[in-house]
């Protein structure tokens, strides 16, 4: 009981405990296109829901009666279970009598399924929701309406607004209306969006949001690294927002509004935290930074649209880069990201797929163990010459194009599982390649180090670079076969960047564990021989045997030790292939935390994420969670997977019969605290969750 209380103190303390921004809906009365009302759309069950009785048609509309005037700025509408219903177009009428009502805002691209529409605030007591021209052919569901407002009669009295371009990218254009809308919620005041023609009507606090200019196409790599750089000044009563690129203006908002208590705590509606009302405070400026770590890498598909929730999310997080989307949305990037060829598997766009016959004399007088790919032999006279010269042809080529690509260097690596032509001088210079794995094959490649061969070709490559291609980068990645320190190297030039691919398990564990000695011992090997590192987690996030896989797996504080440890050793590029895993939904968040802020504690990331995320239902969920973590961490217990590799998987170790009581109390405290329909779901999720992994283990 005692955690249950400081649990709920932290809340009221935050200010969140009934998530300020969100209005009680208790006296709300709404009313269908039919004239009849439908309760159901206010009664936090998402199971329960209002369905047309035809097709989304253009002027469909239901009304919605607060009780008395707020001010208005955001409209969330979820669908529940039946997704198709969500309305293809939307405009929202707002106003103080019900036949008088003006247009607020529009649902601009239908990307979710559950809705968020934010607009610039109004003073409202009666909402008017209405189809648009863009109709369906499923008639229109609403499982729950949940709306964000305030009750300060006095919030347009001191004249602030958000200033921006109205033509300026959208990017710009979202990160400004974020301002708007976050800082009005928590000051409880109005920061609306305007033209710079309309900014003289503002007699406030004037945020003035500027669209950068298009960095050199011809900086080199080093220039390029600072390319997230912004800067937030104040003059009187204008506050300028400015940065190099289109995600330095993001940072730069997102600065302002995380010191004001707003966080993003997973990658959907209603999952921002919002803390209860505190005043202005730009004590602070002027300021300037670039988060630390160059490349913010989480490698999961992004599309739709920039206003999704999804993507915003990403960008609003911190995060840089995935599988493209967010490169090509954001605009000129780090140079660790415009690699020609790839850091990875890239040996065959150098010298194509028949470098064996076009070039024999590279494998004269070398043999090789069995593998995928044979990798010529490095030492050879005349192959980094031909590799220089690729790199020339294709920058060439490039200068000459009508539209030239963004390229800061050139990666070299091997196809997977490579097999290492080695020549006697090879053997002799950097030689010999000893046995990892002593109880494997002594004919397979896979099972021996050639990390002295691959950096071999690497070192020599940079330094050429040096001279030849001055300015430019060269990219690499220790991985399978090749992914040890090489001990033939003391220290790699100032223009290499490695690539390390890590998968050594079990992952929920803290990288300090005594588990991990020899990733640590081989990345501080690293660090001693290389000024640019960066990591590959490869399966951390992607955690699911299948879909139907739904182990709760606590992370935070293995992440949290993980990347502020890489951070400290010189790493400047964290990435992983991930998945929005709903069963643990704090990895995610976690993980986007640590690797734009390596100072972050844990605490700091587990009280904001589950205030945030859990809202009143944070206390006991908190509980829930640290009990596992805190038993799983202090029994050294790791979750690693045997039916599959690289699944986190649940065993009788992990899940005792006691600790399985323990959680359970926790989670239907949680259960008895949901009041939010869409916090229920979540909580029932979870319940879910720790079921299925008690079932796996075998703990019934």
């Amino acid at each position: 009981m005692t955690r249950y209380i400081l649990s709920i103190v932290l809340c009221v303390l935050l200010g969140v405990a009934a998530h300020a921004a969100l209005l009680e809906k208790s006296a709300w009365k709404v009313i269908g296109p039919d004239g009849r009302p439908i309760p159901v759309i206010c009664d936090e069950n998402l199971d329960t829901a209002w369905t047309a009785l035809g097709a989304q048609v253009p002027g469909q509309a239901v009304r919605i009666d607060l009780g008395e005037a707020y001010v208005v700025s955001r409209v969330v509408l979820d669908p529940g279970a039946n997704h198709f219903g969500y309305p293809r177009s939307l405009d929202i009428y707002a106003g103080l009598q019900p036949d008088a009502l003006t247009l607020a805002g529009s649902m601009t691209v239908p990307d979710d399924f559950v809705k968020v529409i934010t607009f610039n605030p109004v003073v409202a007591r009666y909402l008017r929701l209405v189809i648009g021209a863009e109709g369906a052919g499923y008639p229109w569901s609403i499982a729950e309406v949940e709306i964000y407002g305030h009750r300060n009669p006095k919030a347009f009295d001191a004249g602030n607004a958000v200033v921006v371009a109205p033509d300026a990218p959208e990017l710009v254009r979202l990160a400004a209306e974020d301002l708007g809308f976050y800082l009005g919620q928590v000051t409880e005041d109005a920061f609306p969006v305007v033209s710079p023609a309309d900014a003289w009507k503002y007699g406030g606090v004037r945020f003035r949001v500027l669209v950068p200019g298009i960095p050199s196409s011809n900086m080199s790599f080093q220039q390029a690294l600072s390319l997230e750089r912004y800067w937030i000044t104040r003059s009187g009563n204008e506050v300028t927002l400015q940065g190099q690129t289109l995600r330095a203006i993001v940072y730069a908002v997102k600065e302002i509004l995380e010191r004001h208590g707003v966080r993003w705590t997973y990658p959907a509606a209603l999952c921002d935290l919002i803390p209860a009302r505190r005043a202005l405070d730009l004590s602070f400026l002027p300021y300037n930074a670039q988060p630390p770590i160059y490349v913010r890498k989480w490698n999961n598909g992004v599309g739709g649209s920039l206003s999704s929730e999804r993507f915003r999310w990403l960008v609003r997080s911190g995060l840089n880069s995935d599988w493209g989307t967010l490169i090509n949305a954001l605009g000129p990037t780090s140079s660790l990201n415009r690699i020609g060829w790839g850091l990875t598997h890239s040996m065959s766009n150098i010298w194509g797929n028949d470098a064996e016959k076009q070039h024999p004399d590279w494998y004269a007088g070398t043999a090789h163990k069995s593998g995928w790919n044979v990798v010529p032999d490095v030492t050879a006279p005349g192959l980094i010459d031909f590799i220089l010269g690729r790199m020339k042809e294709d920058e060439a080529t490039n200068k000459a194009a009508k539209e030239p690509r963004q390229v800061f260097g050139y990666g070299i690596h091997p196809l997977d599982v490579p097999s290492w032509a080695v020549s006697d001088r090879a053997e002799k210079l950097l030689g010999p390649f000893r046995k990892t794995e002593p109880e494997g094959s002594d004919d397979a490649a896979m099972n021996f180090d050639y990390s002295n061969l691959y950096g071999y070709l690497l070192n020599e490559t940079a330094k050429r670079m040096q001279q030849e291609l001055p300015g430019k980068l060269l990219g690499g990645t220790a991985y399978e076969n090749h992914r040890l320190a090489p001990t033939k190297i003391d220290k790699f030039p100032s223009n290499l960047f490695m690539l390390l691919c890590l998968h050594e398990q079990p992952y929920n564990l803290p990288l300090t564990s005594p588990q991990h000695l020899g990733e640590r011992t081989n990345i501080e090997a690293w660090s001693k021989k290389c000024s640019m590192l960066g990591v590959w987690d490869y399966i951390l996030l992607d955690e699911h045997k299948t879909k139907d896989w739904h182990t709760p797996t606590p992370l935070v504080t293995a992440l949290v030790d993980r990347y502020s440890w890489m951070a400290a050793h010189g790493f400047v590029y964290l990435g992983t292939q991930g998945i929005e895993d709903p069963d643990c939904p704090w990895n995610v968040y976690a993980f986007a935390q640590v690797i734009y802020n390596p100072k972050v504690q844990v605490k700091q990331v587990e009280d904001t994420f589950f205030v945030g995320y859990y809202r009143e239902a944070a206390a006991p969920m908190q509980a829930y969670y640290t009990t596992l973590e805190n038993y799983l961490l202090t029994h050294n217990i790791g979750l690693s997977g045997s039916v599959i590799n690289f699944s986190y998987e649940p065993n009788k170790e992990a899940f005792p019969p006691a600790l399985v009581a323990q959680l359970r109390t926790d989670l239907a405290a949680a259960q008895r605290a949901a009041k939010h329909g869409f916090v229920k779901a979540r909580v029932r999720r979870a319940c879910d969750a720790l079921q299925w992994a008690v079932d796996f283990a075998g703990q019934t």
